[in-house]
């Protein structure tokens, strides 16, 4: 019989990067809790917000760490709620009557709003970008 050498445990395999599939998962509800922490303003927000903000914390602290890079993302649900206001004065400012005229409400400039809501949309795929090409090259550092 021949001596064989001693094996050693292999060490455990890097974390796999995530497929495209578990990113959008992640960062649709990272916009989610955005939303939710951004309808705060209103009375739905009394619901909302606390449930935005317990998602939130489940979703950063059992999150994997390329969950963690599209946290960003919060900012960009906190643009969807200006941009749901601007919709629904999308026919100010001023007087929009509906149904022929008889029910007319005073709808709001909807422009500040829409532009608030796309700088927070396009700041939060911004930050998501800065964050992704950092995660990568500090992956791609020799340890």
């Amino acid at each position: 019989m021949s001596a064989q050498p001693p094996t050693w445990p292999t060490p455990p395999p890097p974390e796999a990067p995530p497929g495209p599939s578990a990113v959008t998962v992640s960062g649709v509800l990272w916009v989610l809790v955005g939303a939710g922490i951004g309808l705060g303003i209103s009375v739905i927000g009394l619901v909302t917000a606390p449930l935005a903000i317990v998602g939130g914390i489940l979703l950063g602290t059992l999150g994997r760490r390329w969950a963690l890079t599209t946290a960003p993302l919060v900012v960009s649900g906190l643009g969807v709620v200006p941009l749901y206001v601007a919709w629904l004065n999308r026919g100010g400012p001023g007087d929009v009557c509906h149904a022929g005229g008889t029910a007319c409400t005073e709808a709001m400039n909807p422009w500040p709003w829409a532009a608030a809501g796309v700088l927070l949309v396009a700041l939060g795929v911004l930050l998501v970008v800065v964050a992704h090409r950092s995660e990568t090259r500090r992956a791609a550092r020799p340890h």
